[in-house]
């Protein structure tokens, strides 16, 4: 039975926590990879346990098909979140550009209606808005 030693390595982590579920008197040491031999560490529960190599192995494959089909659905699920958000976003800008160009085109509509008033207006509020901004550098002097 040939075992997927990097698929193993990938996941260790989680793969790990599994084999301390089940054999609870592992140590860390036990359970330490070194150079990604896996067989290592088979051997080291086999001795530790007693169960058959053939079992080991074939509960190291079992967990790598569960963690391995976990992440995939994570993975299927994160990308469908971030397409829905994606598309929600784009939504939202169509919208918002749609938005300001109402805008812009209502208010050209108000000056070309009433030019004087908007010339008077726009003077009015760069005056303001002069006067404003002296105020404030003088008070922050």
């Amino acid at each position: 039975m040939a075992i997927n030693t990097q698929a193993i390595v990938d996941q260790w982590d989680e793969i790990r926590e599994r084999l301390r579920e089940r054999w609870d008197d592992l140590s860390d040491e036990d359970l330490e990879i070194v150079r990604d031999n896996i067989n290592e560490v088979i051997a080291r529960i086999q001795l530790r346990t007693g169960e058959a190599r053939r079992e080991i192995q074939r509960y190291l494959d079992q967990l790598v098909e569960e963690t391995s089909s976990v992440a995939g659905n994570a993975k299927a699920r994160a990308t469908e979140f971030a397409n829905s958000a994606a598309e929600v976003a784009r939504e939202r800008a169509e919208r918002a550009a749609q938005r300001a160009a109402e805008g812009f085109r209502a208010a050209e509509t108000v000056v070309r209606e009433h030019p004087t008033q908007s010339v008077a207006a726009i003077f009015g509020l760069g005056c303001l808005t002069g006067l404003l901004i002296a105020w404030i550098s003088k008070y922050d002097r």
